[in-house]
């Protein structure tokens, strides 16, 4: 959509992955620094586009990918930090980062970072409710959430109102009680200030309620265009 626009695409993913893969001890300066100047280039609708890469129609394999960032020494969220560093630099509001679905080592870095909001989209077929329950327990063992990090939040959709009521409730329930339990209570910490102590769940669990999304048919073909979109 972005090129069918005129923009002229310089800059991806994979090459902000190679400036910062190849930065001395993690310093992410001089990648911030060139990738602010080529994707001023590419704005559209005050939204600033960083495709995984230059050529879209190029299929074959990325030849660095987030995981090569974790080396030996370096800081374990050197990716989301580096992002949200060029994102400053852009002046940049928010920066959305679109995963592939399940854990990979491409979406990990990003996925079981506890500072990212980390927000998952299921249907309500039984298939995709149970594997989003799996991938919140498991983000609950590896990354959990802190009372200062933002909580999970999940997105049920392609559904029909009211036709589905029932079953959108039950996964709604399902997965809102998954997404709740990625944040961890560290009121019984022996570092926690007793007068601050705070035992109740229920803030969590109404933050944690997942957004519903129904059924759009006109989403059934996304048009070529940015403008027709």
């Amino acid at each position: 959509m972005l090129v069918s626009q005129g923009v002229r695409v310089d800059f991806g993913y994979e090459d902000f992955l190679a400036l910062v893969h190849g930065s001395v001890e993690g310093e992410y300066r001089e990648a911030v620094s060139i990738g602010r100047k080529f994707l001023a280039n590419q704005i559209i609708n005050h939204v600033i586009v960083m495709p995984v890469r230059r050529r879209y129609d190029r299929l074959t394999p990325s030849r660095i990918t987030p995981v090569d960032l974790l080396s030996s020494g370096r800081n374990p969220y050197l990716l989301a930090d580096s992002l949200a560093a060029l994102a400053s630099g852009l002046q940049a509001s928010v920066v959305l980062v679109d995963l592939r679905a399940g854990v990979s080592e491409l979406n990990a870095p990003i996925l079981l970072d506890p500072r990212v909001h980390r927000v998952f989209v299921s249907t309500i077929s039984d298939q995709s409710v149970r594997g989003t329950r799996c991938l919140l327990a498991e983000v609950a063992r590896r990354a959990p959430a802190t009372k200062e990090d933002p909580i999970c939040q999940v997105i049920v959709t392609q559904f029909k109102d009211p036709d589905h009521g029932q079953w959108v409730a039950e996964a709604a329930a399902q997965l809102g009680e998954a997404a709740a339990a990625v944040r961890v209570d560290t009121s019984d910490s022996e570092f926690s200030d007793p007068e601050s102590k705070d035992t109740s769940t229920v803030d969590d669990t109404l933050a944690a309620e997942p957004l519903l999304s129904p059924f759009k048919e006109a989403l059934l073909r996304l048009l070529p265009t940015w403008e027709e979109v």
